[in-house]
């Protein structure tokens, strides 16, 4: 058990899983769960502009599909979702209150360690997916591009599937 779950590849499928939760769901989960809020608190969003998330991350999808080491690439991972909102200006802007709550998970919401310190667990983890330090995550880096490949051809699949009434 232990050889599989240390083998390149279970390391790999692991950081895959942690760069899709963290820069894809829980971003798609946030703007889900305060849809009703950002509406009512002057924000020009309603559960239709949900519907530029998707698209958002289709157009990145697509550019994965090309490129697999986009999925390595903190700055693209980390724009997906940047061009959801207009502006007072009617430029495509980051939406202020999703960036403000993801600069406090990963710059101000901190966790007590074992040995009693504080850290910033969630910039911890994505140092360590995007900047490796650790020799079995700094093996995965091959595997992980292929496997980006694979994760984008999947959600293409789910995202324009006639089926859904996404597209």
């Amino acid at each position: 058990m232990y050889i599989v779950l240390t083998s390149v590849e279970m390391v790999a499928l692991c950081q895959v899983m942690a760069l899709l939760h963290f820069k894809i769901c829980m971003l798609m989960r946030w703007l889900a769960g305060n849809t009703h809020f950002l509406g009512r608190t002057g924000f020009d969003w309603s559960y239709h502009s949900m519907g530029k998330a998707i698209d958002a991350l289709l157009s990145a999808c697509v550019e994965l599909k090309q490129e697999g080491e986009l999925f390595l690439d903190e700055d693209f991972m980390n724009a997906i979702f940047d061009n959801n909102y207009i502006d007072s200006k009617g430029n495509p802007a980051p939406l202020p209150t999703l960036q403000k709550s993801m600069k406090y998970q990963y710059e101000q919401k901190q966790t007590v360690a074992v040995d009693v310190s504080k850290v910033l667990p969630h910039d911890q983890l994505n140092a360590e997916m995007f900047y490796p330090v650790q020799p079995e995550s700094q093996q995965t880096t091959d595997v992980v591009k292929v496997m980006a490949l694979v994760v984008a051809e999947c959600i293409l699949k789910e995202l324009c599937d006639p089926k859904k009434s996404l597209i």
